[in-house]
């Protein structure tokens, strides 16, 4: 798995706090918690669509 991309997100009752890389770091329980972010881009194709010129 590759963690280069992977970032946490803290929350400190229910506000942001601060964002985290990979690693270890203390949070207390109960009043922290930690959302897990994929940072990497994903790319879709789409059907090009018609415009309007004026």
């Amino acid at each position: 798995m590759n963690f280069e991309y992977h970032k946490s997100v803290i929350f400190r009752l229910g506000r942001f706090s601060h964002v985290r890389g990979p690693g270890v770091y203390l949070t207390i329980p109960i009043i922290d918690q930690i959302k897990q972010v994929d940072r990497r881009t994903i790319t879709v194709d789409i059907e090009s669509q018609d415009t309007f010129n004026n």
